[in-house]
């Protein structure tokens, strides 16, 4: 979340807002992350999470914070989605599995060999 929230600082040239929500959709949790900075221009948009990808200029950016959010999401049996309208904003939406209700071990983390916790 660190990054993204970096994100939306550095977006923020002449002062705005930002705005972290969460929402409760049943079996889904989403988290949001939105900013009232200088958006993305359109043709970016389908690169933003390619690995080197960068809007910020030269010496400011990696273009690894998105890849590296887009991968930790993945990881973690989610999805991430970002809308963004060039001087207007930018919205990212994270969106992750809740917690199984009915599981066999009372909702205690599990290692199922692919890597990831649940």
């Amino acid at each position: 979340f660190i990054n993204l929230l970096q994100n939306s600082v550095d977006a923020l040239e002449n002062g705005g807002q930002i705005v972290l929500s969460t929402r409760d959709k049943g079996n889904l949790v989403e988290v949001e992350v939105s900013d009232t900075g200088v958006g993305i221009p359109d043709e970016q948009l389908y690169r933003i999470f390619d690995p080197f990808f960068t809007t910020k200029d030269v010496g400011k950016g990696t273009g690894l914070g998105l890849y590296v959010v887009s991968m930790i999401v993945k990881r973690h049996r989610g999805s991430i989605d970002m809308t963004s309208s060039e001087g207007e904003g930018t919205t990212i939406t994270l969106t992750f599995p809740a917690k199984n209700e009915e599981s066999k071990d009372g909702g205690q983390a599990q290692d199922d060999d692919s890597g990831v916790i649940w």
